[in-house]
């Protein structure tokens, strides 16, 4: 009976573990002074992507930058978005991702973020799909 007892304490205190480092671990990818530190996940058929293209048409924040991606590799990764026109601080941005396997395009979607004093973080997810149009920028 002891011994049962004991099982369970540890096992809720190695879950309790668990959990504390679950929710202190930060979940958002670091960044790099004047980039955007972009994390994407494929899923489906857009993981066969072999080029992940980023587009943006906001005013002094425009980027059209083609990344390699290894098909069939990792399905969640980071890449590190510059911005030729100089970075733009605090702004709110619309991206267009484009996952592209040969001329093929395997999926898109927008991610509209917001951008940070010196770098910036998001998250897109591209499933295989497309979207009906791109962003409408005014």
């Amino acid at each position: 009976m002891r011994f049962n007892t004991l099982v369970a304490f540890g096992l809720f205190a190695c879950a309790l573990v668990a959990a504390v480092m679950v929710a202190c671990s930060d979940s958002t990818p670091a960044c790099k002074a004047g980039t955007l530190a972009l994390q994407i996940e494929l899923t489906g058929t857009a993981n066969f992507a072999d080029t992940i293209n980023v587009q943006s048409f906001e005013p002094g924040a425009s980027i059209n930058e083609d990344f390699s991606h290894v098909p069939d590799g990792p399905r969640l990764f980071t890449i590190d978005v510059a911005f030729p026109g100089g970075y733009p601080a605090n702004k709110t941005v619309t991206f267009l991702v484009r996952a592209r396997g040969a001329s093929t395009l395997l999926g898109e979607n927008i991610a509209t973020i917001h951008l940070g004093e010196t770098c910036g973080a998001g998250l897109v997810g591209i499933r295989a799909e497309t979207l009906d149009g791109g962003p409408s920028i005014d």
